[in-house]
């Protein structure tokens, strides 16, 4: 008699539904703490001293610094370089995975911090030139910084893995994924940098 196929059906890759499900609530996580510090620098701002909010204010609206296109572009690659580094650092330390919550938190209240400056001292008109011309490249830039984050927290998981279990570090660690996301990374970061500084420069002639 023939006997009957007993093959049976490939199961689905185990884990993948699971890894995009974790992927999403990491991209939440980290952009919900930084819109928290976000506020938090918001209420900081209200209650710092006057002197230090006059001088952040300031160093915002100071017009001078929006003359040239070449500092601006200059200006906002080099923070987006130096950014995207520390990110790429807390990729390669078992620590990583704790302390990307950390530099979200901590941008996030940078940012608040001086939107509360520029608001104080300049007002509604203040802060909306601010945003246009500071804060709109920024998030420009944590977009790509969210999307780099996941990959640098897969690094740092799989180190933290390698240090629990005494296990050597796998053959098939994504070190080189990870460079060469941080080489994207950057490329997108001077992209945007190039529009945010023709930006800024623009909004700068106009309502500075």
């Amino acid at each position: 008699m023939p006997q009957k196929d007993r093959t049976l059906p490939r199961p689905a890759v185990p884990g993948e539904a699971e890894r995009e499900q974790r992927r999403i609530l990491w991209h939440f996580l980290l952009g919900s703490v930084f819109l928290a510090g976000y506020l938090g620098g918001l209420w900081a701002g209200r209650t710092q001293e006057p002197e230090f909010g006059r001088s952040l204010a300031l160093f915002y609206m100071d017009s001078s610094q929006y003359l040239a296109y070449g500092g601006v572009f200059g200006s906002l690659f080099s923070g987006s370089f130096l950014q995207l580094t520390t990110v790429l650092l807390m990729g390669f330390s078992a620590l990583g995975v704790g302390l990307l919550p950390v530099f979200f938190l901590a941008k996030g209240a940078f940012c608040g911090l001086g939107a509360a400056s520029v608001y104080l001292q300049g007002g509604a008109r203040g802060l909306v030139v601010h945003w246009l011309i500071n804060s709109l490249p920024d998030l420009f830039l944590l977009f790509v910084l969210l999307w780099f984050a996941l990959r640098a927290k897969t690094m740092a998981e799989d180190l933290g893995r390698c240090l629990q279990g005494g296990s050597r570090l796998r053959r098939t660690m994504p070190v080189g994924k990870l460079l060469l996301d941080y080489g994207l990374a950057l490329l997108l970061a001077a992209l945007l940098s190039a529009l945010g500084a023709a930006l800024a420069v623009i909004f700068a002639g106009v309502l500075l």
